[in-house]
């Protein structure tokens, strides 16, 4: 039997808050500073490409690396990593609401949500979709985006039973993706 256990939200702009997860462990979920980014990259790759070549791996995670550095910071923006009892990385998901620079993407828009294999089923990452949507009716939105794989349909069950909607699919009939979204009202 998994027990239960308290969740801790230790961010810059609000109070704690216990959470209680489906997990064996407790966990601590922080605002991602520059530092944090590294780990974050390689679960990010290793969560969406899984078991590949080792020189694939490294070089997708020093592109997500770079990619996270340069999009780190900046008002209406957090990026959030969940960390074990031993200080790994575990979750991670990026929160944005700064206006975007390409058109046709909606915002505020949850993007990079990635958990850890051992710790997937056991509430982590609604925890972070949950997180993000609180940070971004902080910020004053109404609604909230995100996008996912039309074939993922762990996330598109998960996103469903939080309230989501598919708004639009895009991209080929053998990539389909699906932009959804929550109104926060």
């Amino acid at each position: 039997m998994i027990a239960p256990v308290l969740l801790f939200i230790g961010l810059r702009y609000s109070e704690r808050r216990r959470h209680v997860l489906k997990a064996s462990e407790d966990v601590l979920l922080l605002e991602a500073g520059i530092e944090d980014l590294g780990e974050a990259s390689v679960l990010l790759v290793t969560s969406f490409f899984g078991e590949r070549n080792p020189s694939f791996l490294a070089v997708a995670a020093h592109r997500e690396h770079r990619r996270l550095r340069e999009h780190h910071g900046g008002d209406k923006h957090i990026q959030l990593i969940a960390r074990s009892p031993a200080g790994d990385a575990v979750g991670y998901v990026d929160c944005d609401g700064r206006p975007s620079k390409s058109p046709g993407r909606p915002r505020p828009y949850v993007s990079d949500l990635a958990v850890r294999e051992d710790y997937r089923r056991r509430g982590l990452a609604t925890c972070l979709v949950q997180k993000c949507e609180s940070i971004v009716k902080a910020w004053a939105f109404d609604r909230v985006f995100l996008k996912v794989e039309a074939s993922n349909e762990a996330a598109r069950k998960m996103y469903g039973e939080l309230g989501y909607e598919v708004v639009a699919m895009d991209g080929a009939p053998s990539k389909q993706i699906c932009t959804i979204k929550k109104s926060l009202l």
